[in-house]
């Protein structure tokens, strides 16, 4: 019997080849064997397994071709090509650590390979990374709030075909393309973000046929390169980048991209710094039919600025975006020689934090804004000095607040409806007349407010119409003076007319204190018709809301309703058919001769004295003025007139005063020993009553005294004291030597 060997056919069994992190626990060559349990390196049909004991870096010898058929590593081990190539397999790689593809390395995700990172793992591409023809990329976030990313720097490049991008848990998956860097994809689907810096590389045709179901991060530039994909979400616009001189369209990107839209977040790029979005002069981008931009809260005050022309087609939507109280304000700004051109568009805000936000349109001095078919859910500000054509407006519905100079009202008349319009203050109203009507068929709510600002976010400055001027209040109109910190008010040197019917609303919203005022100058008139003056808002107790006719100036009301307090300082003109037939809900502080002009109106509350005024020689009755003006009252505070100096109510020698019957005259306290001075003749008429009034803490004096050659003469009349302070005060008649 002869023995001899019969040599089988190769065969090579796959494997798991295991680091030996005991003996090498940093690390080391992929390529040496002796690294390896066992002794041999992985080949194309092993599964290696690297678990650093220590953080370490594992990486392939200089100019090696490997091939293996998954790799698996863990958080301590960073994995590098190193110079050399190395192709994955069909089995699923997973890398709980760090991957670099150095400069002149390739890595190579093969047909049917799974490439998957862990929580915070960063691949970075200084060389190739390459997909192939099917291959996935898997971005595991099993603990909240990780970024898993594939960082393609400069001279890299990552080119993927027919891949898929998917991400399981929650987190940010990312792949980043810095500047210097290239990505080529085509006919992959991307569930992770995509990121183009500024000066990344982005071919004609480097990327197409592709859904990117993330957030695609670009400048704006590019935005046409990406046109021949299938789907996109949003579209996120880098604003460092400068968008030059070749015109610029925005178009819906994707054929099924139904829920695409742009982001313009005010960001220079993906976690970049702030940068509003700027259309620089001579630029022109456009905003094709179909396409939604968005404008979200970045904890900045983000904004488009446009210094060049920006075009928005019918039908488009601007949206702004709430969901962190920052108090932001997004808004486009149209500056000098910039142009927003805006048709069919709808203006809406969104987020659960909305309220705490402003979103806003502001053409300032030198910009134009033109619209036609649009809702402006935003507040749109035209600056004094911006550019208002008589057919730039037309056709829009304006949701939230107008801001505007006055001159600038008749050019909005062909809108369909408003809801507040601020009429800026700093503007000048000139010689031509103004008329202020409800503007748009279907503004029901549609109000003038006079904040007293000189425009959107502008300074103090009181509504002025000057000598010679006239604005005119249409029929149907309501005006408001809100409270905005400030003594607001309307200054009237020439002439305001306020139609039948109308109305002017005191608002007091914040426990300022403020003064809302109508001020009648000297040569100023105001002319009311069937005006209501009413005083609104939670702090209405704290305010003060006033028509003050100063010496010179006039007031002429009919049948109107006075919820405010009315003043005719001394000096000012009251004509015997001046004031007739209105109700005066408010004080009224006059000088005691006007008394008899005031007698054709049909009810009062407390009117009171002017005490620096001469009481002459004509007698002068103080009746109970207006049919139903059961609560009327003559009050005597001792003053000059409203917010005057102290001065006691004087009845000179000569002079006769008779308090009618049914009347009654109360002296309060006003910080002030308040008095009533007879020198003349007071006559009280049966039945009346005095009241001394004491309700702070004052120890005043409230009291009549009648000097030498002076007569108070009572019947029938009760001298009474009121007030939670009447302790504290004392009521007299004090007769003095020569007095009766």
């Amino acid at each position: 019997m002869r023995l001899w060997i019969e040599q089988f056919e190769g065969r090579i069994v796959p494997a798991t080849i295991t680091w030996d992190a005991t003996d090498h626990p940093t690390g080391g060559s992929w390529d040496a064997g002796v690294n390896w349990i066992g002794g041999v390196a992985p080949g194309a049909n092993d599964d290696a397994v690297i678990n650093l004991t220590s953080a370490g870096n594992v990486s392939l010898a200089p100019g090696v071709t490997d091939s293996v058929k998954s790799v698996t590593t863990n958080s301590n081990t960073t994995f590098s090509v190193n110079n050399g190539s190395l192709t994955l397999g069909t089995d699923q790689s997973t890398f709980g650590g760090v991957v670099t593809i150095p400069a002149n390395g390739s890595l190579i995700v093969g047909t049917g390979s799974k490439f998957a990172i862990a929580d915070n793992v960063a691949v970075a591409v200084n060389g190739t990374l390459t997909a192939n023809n099917p291959a996935s990329f898997i971005a595991q976030h099993n603990s909240g709030g990780s970024t898993d990313s594939i960082t393609v720097n400069t001279g890299g490049t990552f080119a993927a075909t027919n891949t898929n991008f998917t991400t399981t848990g929650s987190g940010t998956s990312l792949v980043q393309v810095k500047s210097g860097g290239r990505l080529t994809a085509t006919g992959s689907t991307f569930g992770w973000s995509v990121a183009w810096d500024d000066g990344a590389i982005l071919g004609a045709t480097d990327v197409t046929n592709n859904a990117f179901d993330g957030t695609v991060y670009v400048q704006p530039a590019y935005v046409p390169l990406l046109a021949n994909n299938t789907s996109f979400q949003d579209v996120d616009l880098n604003s460092g980048s400068s968008i030059g001189a070749t015109p610029l369209d925005l178009p819906v990107l994707g054929g099924s991209s139904t829920l695409q839209r742009y982001v313009i977040p005010s960001l220079t790029g993906y976690n970049g710094t702030y940068s509003p979005f700027t259309i620089a002069a001579g630029a022109t981008v456009t905003i094709d039919k179909n396409t939604s931009v968005v404008i979200p809260d970045t904890g900045y005050t983000g904004s488009v600025v446009v210094n060049g022309t920006l075009t928005v087609t019918d039908p488009a939507s601007f949206v702004a975006q709430f969901t962190v109280d920052h108090g932001d304000t997004d808004s486009i700004v149209v500056d000098s020689g910039g142009t927003l051109a805006v048709a069919g568009t709808d203006f809406t805000t969104t987020g659960s934090e909305a309220s705490t936000g402003t979103s806003l349109v502001q053409v300032k001095s030198g910009g134009r804004l033109m619209a036609t078919g649009s809702t402006f859910g935003w507040s749109v500000a035209w600056d004094d000095g911006a550019i208002l054509g008589a057919t730039d407006v037309t056709g829009n519905a304006f949701d939230g607040t107008v801001y505007v100079q006055p001159a600038y009202v008749p050019l909005l008349a062909n809108n369909t409806s408003f809801q507040d319009v601020d009429l800026n203050s700093g503007s000048s109203i000139g010689a031509t007349p103004l008329d202020l009507p409800v503007l748009g068929g279907s503004s029901t709510l549609q109000r003038y407010v006079i904040p007293s600002l000189t425009g959107y976010n502008g300074t103090y400055s009181p509504f002025t119409i000057a000598a010679g001027a006239t604005v005119t209040i249409d029929k149907n109109t309501s005006v408001v003076i809100p409270d905005t910190g400030y003594t607001g008010s309307v200054v009237v040197n020439g002439t305001l007319t306020v139609t039948d019917p109308a109305s002017f609303v005191a608002q007091f919203t914040v426990d300022h204190g403020d003064t809302d005022s109508i001020v009648v100058d000297s040569g100023g008139t105001l002319a009311v018709a069937g005006t209501d003056f009413t005083t609104t808002g939670s702090e209405a107790s704290t305010g003060t809301s006033l028509v003050q006719v100063k010496s010179g100036g006039r007031l002429t009301a009919t049948g109107s309703t006075f919820g405010w307090s009315v003043a005719w300082d001394d000096g000012a003109i009251l004509g015997a058919t001046d004031v007739t037939n209105n109700a005066f809900d408010g004080t009224v502080y006059v000088q005691p001769a006007y008394i008899p002009l005031l007698a054709n109106n049909t009810s009062f509350q407390d009117i009171d004295l002017n005490s620096g005024s001469s009481i002459g020689a004509t007698p002068l009755d103080l009746p109970v003025l207006g049919g139903s003006s059961t609560l009327q009252r003559y009050v005597i505070p001792s003053l000059t007139g409203y917010n005057g100096t102290y001065s006691p109510f004087t009845i000179a020698a000569g002079a006769t005063v008779t308090i009618d019957k049914n009347t009654s005259v109360v002296i309060p306290d006003t910080g002030y020993t308040g008095s009533v001075v007879v020198n003349g003749t007071l006559t009280v008429t049966d039945p009346a009553s005095f009241v001394a009034q004491f309700t702070v803490d004052h120890g005043d004096t409230d009291s009549i005294v009648v000097d030498s050659g002076g007569t108070l003469a009572v019947a029938g009349t009760d001298f009474a004291t009121t007030g939670s302070q009447a302790s504290t005060g004392t009521s007299f008649i004090q007769v003095k030597s020569g007095g009766r």
